[in-house]
C-alpha cells in the first residue's frame, strides 16, 4: 500500500494462508511465509511486487516462518519449528541454498523473530528465558548471543525486536503493565525509552527507512488490528489501515521513495 492514498494492492490471489511479508533490500522482491507445500507445511517463499515469478526456498515437514534479509540482500534468516528439535533460527542464500542452523535449541529451548541489523553484523531476536521472552542480540553466524532485557525479573515480556536504520536502536514491544506498549533501546541495552505509553495493545514495531516514525499494529477498544505510525519521540500517531480484517506486520519498502510506502 502507498502511504498518499492507503489504498492496498494484492500481490498473491492464491487461496492459502500466507505471512510475515519483508521487502528485500532493493525493494524488488519480497519474501513471506505461506503453506502452499502438498504437506501442509509452512515454508519461506520470494516473489515479485507484481506477484510474479514466485519460488519456494524452504521445504520438509518443518514450520518455516519470519524470514527477514541480510542488508546485502543475499541470505535470509528466518524461524524453523519442528516437533523433535524445538524451534530455531536458520538462514539460507535467496536461491535456496546454504541452509545453516544459527540457534541450537536441541528440543529445549525456544528462539524466535530474527532481526538483521542493517549493517549485516548482527541479528536481533527474542527468546524464552525462565518462561519469559526477552531481547537478545547475536553475531550473523551466530556466535555472541547476548541477552540485552531482564524483564523476567519483574513478570515482564519482551518481543519483536526491530533494528533502527543505522543499527544503533532496537524497538520492540514489551508488557510492563496490562497491555503491550512498543519501546526502544539502544543496540547494547541501555537508554530504555517508551513510544507507547497507553491502555491499547500495540505490538510488530518496524522503523522508517529514515529513522524518524515507527509502524506499529495496534488494537484500539476490542476492535480489529490496525496499521499505525508514530515518530520515535511518542508524538504524531496517525491510522493508517482501516481495513475489515485485521491488519498487521507491517514492513517498509527501502529505499523510501516520495510519499513513502
Amino acid at each position: 500500500m502507498r502511504l498518499e492514498d492507503g489504498q492496498p494492492r494484492q500481490v498473491l490471489k492464491e487461496n492459502t494462508p500466507v505471512s510475515d511479508p519483508a521487502w528485500s533490500p532493493d525493494g524488488e522482491t519480497l519474501a513471506f511465509a505461506a503453506r502452499f507445500a502438498q504437506n501442509g507445511s509452512s515454508q519461506i517463499f520470494v516473489v515479485n511486487p507484481d506477484g510474479s515469478n514466485l519460488q519456494m526456498l524452504t521445504d520438509g515437514q518443518s514450520n518455516n516462518f519470519h524470514p527477514t534479509w541480510s542488508p546485502d540482500g543475499e541470505r535470509i534468516a528466518f524461524i524453523r519449528d519442528t516437533s523433535e528439535f524445538g524451534r530455531d533460527i536458520f538462514a539460507i542464500n535467496v536461491d535456496g541454498t546454504n541452509l545453516t542452523p544459527l540457534t541450537f535449541s536441541d528440543g529445549v529451548g525456544t528462539y524466535d523473530y530474527p532481526e538483521w541489523s542493517p549493517d549485516g553484523s548482527r541479528i536481533a531476536y527474542h527468546a524464552l528465558v525462565e518462561s519469559f521472552w526477552e531481547i537478545f542480540v547475536m553475531n550473523a553466524d551466530g556466535s555472541g548471543q547476548t541477552q540485552l532485557t531482564t524483564g523476567n525479573r519483574n513478570a515482564v515480556s519482551s518481543i519483536q525486536p526491530a533494528w533502527s536504520p543505522d543499527s544503533n536502536q532496537i524497538a520492540f514491544a514489551s508488557d510492563p503493565g496490562e497491555n503491550w506498549d512498543i519501546y526502544v533501546m539502544d543496540a547494547d541495552g541501555n537508554g530504555l525509552t517508551a513510544v507507547t505509553l497507553d491502555p491499547y495493545f500495540s505490538v510488530l514495531p518496524d522503523w522508517s527507512p529514515d529513522g524518524q516514525m515507527i509502524a506499529y499494529s495496534s488494537r484500539r477498544d476490542d476492535r480489529l488490528l490496525q496499521i499505525y505510525l508514530i515518530s520515535v519521540d511518542g508524538s504524531g500517531e496517525q491510522q493508517v489501515t482501516f481495513s475489515r480484517v485485521d491488519s498487521s506486520q507491517a514492513d517498509w519498502w527501502q529505499p523510501l521513495p516520495s510519499g513513502g510506502n
